[in-house]
């Protein structure tokens, strides 16, 4: 880096590996990605966010680039930025916002092709987070665990089955192995990770 710069004062041009730009650059987002949330090039923060809707809240933050310029100076650029992002929330409560409907008509029988698509469209890509290993006194689990979601699957968590131990389970039976109670297992499943696992969690 110091010889590229000084070469900027002389007629002999320098040229700058690129590893050497892409250490810098993971240099410099270090500390912003230890403090906040990182979305493609930028960081936003989640203090002090501007409600949208039910839904929705807007983050601020900024994005920034490493600029090597001519004159022989190195550039940090910093620009302002903003984006919205889904409020956290249960997932329950979610799809009740996205498809109206009360908890009374969520179960897989009340569902129809149209809502399936608005769901899944929505609930894609999404972090999800839930709970095994039983609860604790403040109703949290003693595990966590974090997927993103792949898609609402038209089955719900009674008949939705699987095989694990040379038998198959269905996935209210494997949750409760893991002293996890399902409260909906009529409502439809969530495909979790990727779309090569087979993991599945109920709403």
């Amino acid at each position: 880096m110091w010889a590229y710069l000084k070469s900027c004062d002389t007629w002999e041009r320098c040229e700058l590996p690129q590893e050497v730009i892409q250490a810098l650059d993971v240099a410099l987002r270090y500390r912003p990605m230890n403090q906040y949330t990182p979305c493609n090039r930028s960081f936003f923060s989640s203090l002090k966010p501007y409600i949208i809707s039910d839904l929705l809240e807007l983050w601020y933050g900024h994005n920034q680039s490493l600029l090597l310029g001519r004159d022989g100076n190195a550039t940090l650029n910093i620009d302002m930025a903003n984006k919205a992002f889904v409020k956290q929330m249960p997932v329950v409560k979610l799809m009740k916002i996205i498809l109206n409907k009360d908890e009374k008509c969520m179960d897989l029988c009340h569902w129809n092709d149209k809502q399936f698509r608005d769901a899944e469209n929505f609930i894609k890509g999404k972090l999800i987070q839930y709970g095994s290993g039983g609860q604790l006194p403040d109703g949290s689990y003693k595990k966590q665990h974090r997927f993103i979601a792949v898609k609402i699957v038209k089955t719900d968590a009674d008949t939705f089955t699987f095989p694990m131990n040379d038998k198959m389970i269905s996935i209210r039976e494997h949750f409760l192995e893991k002293e996890v109670s399902i409260k909906h297992p009529k409502w439809p499943v969530v495909h979790i990770g990727n779309k090569n696992m087979t993991n599945y969690v109920p709403i």
